[in-house]
């Protein structure tokens, strides 16, 4: 990182739990804050769903359970990881 701070103004903070916090830059960024290493990812929108999609799937995996028939866009390999498609933020499946 650069290390400059954005001039976008206060943050409005969306969620905060004890090991996550995510806040909105004014600009429309969102930033992942993870509380215990305190590394803070930025990222669209866009992408935040993307992100938040293969986080959900990555939980159902570790759980053993096969992705739910409300994820079309996944395939579970026999090395028992999830293939994510494209994400299109237009689409109503993902």
């Amino acid at each position: 990182m650069s290390g400059q701070k954005s001039l976008c103004g206060p943050h409005v903070e969306l969620v905060k739990t004890e090991g996550v916090r995510i806040t909105r830059c004014p600009c429309g960024t969102l930033h992942l804050t993870l509380s215990k290493n305190g590394a803070t990812i930025q990222l669209s929108p866009e992408y935040f769903a993307e992100v938040v999609q293969a986080l959900g799937l990555a939980r159902t995996v570790l759980a053993g359970l096969q992705p739910s028939a409300e994820h079309p866009t996944t395939v579970l390999d026999p090395g028992r990881f999830v293939t994510l498609s494209p994400f299109d933020p237009k689409k109503p499946s993902n």
